[in-house]
């Protein structure tokens, strides 16, 4: 590292300079896979000398897929805040990015991104003098296109400059060119790259040993190659004498589901093999380095860098760690919750992390969980409904102060339409998207405290549309079932053994006297069903095969919107076992409308 940043000190006159800033994204990069962070293979020798040499932080996204967290980490906002986050959508004109506040400080800005996402489509050229946008290409060849750019510049690339880096390596497809180690790769994988379609991302279960052992094999490799990158481009700046007075951070964007919680790839849940990244900031002449601190988010590089190169920044959602990096630890930012968004096709979650808890709300597919990260960093024990109730009271409500501050802060949304090459080359990276029109939001602008109730409310379903009347066989049906439902099919959706959904109330002047539950028994014997009304039991009847209509009075149960229902069956129906088919899920009863009169 001498030789790549020799002269690191700076001299007395060129104190008044403004520093260089160079930002690099190593996209789905998990810091779990970096010997930085203790891992047992050394996959990016580079990023560790720049972690010896600089100050690492265990960094926290604020999504799990690349448009939000990208466009977080370059305006200090929340995605609630930039209304960035879904596949048609565009920075706002409202919002500053880091580019636009060092354009407007005399910066000549470059950016190069190899992810559609980090485009001109989306706003993200905003700001930058030349932007290089080369989607899919590995990290060695953004790179030599970048180079080859700023070598044929009429005007030499010279301080202070800002450059933003974005590679795609390490994402799906896992097919590297070399190993982990930067040697040739084994004969067994060569040839055999995992792949979207392999890798079966969206759906919960246990996958081949040999293919866990290949993905984790070559996305190693994948990391290998984004270092070799990143090196090749610090060491050509280097060569130029563009290193010297320079802040470094090389972070990610989000993490890789590697099957921890049944799933694979990214943007469908927010645990932390989703949103914990690595983080490093090297800056030898100015942050003393060989340090390791804690928690730090995305949303803090702009307030930071605000800090240390003196920009005007303010209102953003994140802390400055200037301090904390200039060596003052009594500078260390005070303890705060960290609120995470995803409101997207693949998935929709909100979770916040407050110390060691960790609240996760998911709504698509259902989820209600509480984690204690000390004891239980690996998120595999549920603590709601084994004494988490105060836990899930205090973080709920945080939750949604957070939500809720941040939603009225909130820019207008713009939507683009999106080229039909763009939407071709982001469906290789696993998106699949129309070309026109906006996608919904799932979650709306205010949300409430969720309830204790494992399988009940999340606290966003006021946001549905109220009606008398829910047809379970649409997919707008989403917003409204709870826990335990599969997906809808031939009329209706079946529920696992107990189910739970929360049917927004049409208004009218009369409360709703009844339930109406429509649907059919598909079992060769006699069901017993139990229903429930917020938490209060209102039916327990016997539902022969065939087609069933249940009138079910509402008396005595407190009502209120949205309503949360509860429907229990007794015993498990597995057609596959009755003969009837090779369908082997556990199955409940199937409905095809839900109704109060």
């Amino acid at each position: 590292m001498g030789l790549l940043l020799a002269g690191c000190v700076r001299p007395a006159a060129q104190d008044a300079m403004r520093d260089n800033v160079v930002l690099v994204v190593i996209d789905t990069l998990r810091p779990d896979h970096l010997a930085a962070y203790g891992y047992g293979r050394e996959t990016a020798p580079f990023i560790s000398s720049l972690a010896r040499e600089g100050v690492i932080f265990d960094g926290l996204s604020t999504s799990s897929w690349t448009k939000p967290a990208t466009a977080s980490l370059l305006t200090g906002l929340l995605p609630i805040r930039h209304q960035t986050f879904s596949r048609r959508d565009r920075l706002p004109a409202e919002v500053t990015t880091l580019a636009e506040r060092l354009k407007e400080r005399g910066y000549r800005t470059v950016g190069a991104s190899a992810n559609g996402w980090v485009s001109p489509t989306f706003g993200f050229d905003r700001g930058f003098d030349t932007f290089l946008l080369q989607e899919n290409f590995a990290a060695g060849d953004l790179v030599a296109e970048l180079l080859g750019l700023l070598g044929g510049l009429k005007e030499p690339l010279k301080p202070p400059y800002f450059l933003y880096l974005h590679l795609v390596d390490p994402h799906l497809p896992y097919d590297p060119p070399r190993a982990w180690d930067g040697g040739p790769l084994p004969a067994a994988l060569r040839g055999h790259p995992v792949t979207l379609e392999e890798v079966d991302a969206p759906h919960v279960r246990q996958r081949p040993p040999e293919l866990m052992a290949r993905a984790r094999d070559l996305y190693d490799g994948e990391i290998r190659e984004a270092d070799r990158g990143l090196e090749t481009a610090v060491r050509w700046l280097a060569g130029r004498g563009l290193m010297r007075g320079t802040v470094l951070i090389v972070t990610a964007d989000h993490g890789e589901e590697m099957g921890e919680h049944g799933r694979m790839s990214h943007g469908q849940t927010l645990y932390d093999e989703v949103v914990r990244v690595p983080l490093v900031f090297h800056a030898p002449h100015r942050i003393p380095g060989g340090r390791r601190f804690g928690t730090a988010s995305l949303l803090d590089v702009v307030p930071t860098l605000a800090d240390l190169i003196g920009l005007r920044a303010g209102g953003l959602d994140g802390v400055s760690l200037s301090g904390l990096l200039r060596g003052d630890r009594r500078a260390v930012p005070a303890d705060h919750p960290y609120l995470f968004h995803l409101d997207f096709q693949d998935g929709t979650a909100l979770a916040l992390r407050d110390g060691s808890k960790k609240l996760v709300l998911s709504g698509r597919p259902y989820g209600k969980e509480l984690f204690n990260l000390q004891a239980d960093p690996g998120e595999a024990h549920n603590l709601l409904g084994a004494g988490g109730d105060a836990d899930l009271d205090r973080l709920g409500s945080e939750m949604a102060d957070l939500y809720n501050s941040g939603s009225r802060m909130a820019t207008n949304r713009v939507s683009v339409s999106m080229a039909d090459a763009l939407a071709q080359k982001l469906a290789a990276l696993g998106y699949i998207a129309g070309t026109k029109g906006a996608a919904p939001r799932w979650i709306p602008r205010r949300i409430e405290l969720p309830d204790t109730f494992p399988g009940g409310r999340l606290g966003w379903e006021q946001g549905t549309a109220p009606q008398s009347c829910l047809n379970l066989a649409t997919p707008d049906a989403g917003h409204s079932v709870l826990a335990g439902w599969y997906e809808p099919e031939l009329g209706g959706r079946w529920t696992a053994l107990d189910a739970s959904l929360a049917l927004p109330l049409a208004e009218s002047s009369a409360q709703p006297a009844h339930l109406v539950l429509n649907g059919a028994s598909y079992r060769p014997a006699p069901v017993r069903l139990r229903v429930s009304v917020e938490r209060h039991a209102v039916l327990e009847a016997t539902v022969r095969p065939g087609g069933f209509h249940l009138d079910v009075p509402l008396a005595g149960a407190p009502l209120r919107t949205p309503l949360l229902v509860e429907i229990s069956t007794a015993t498990p129906f597995i057609p596959a076992t009755q003969g009837m088919g090779a369908d082997e899920r556990t199955l409940g009863i199937f409905l095809s409308s839900v109704c109060t009169e």
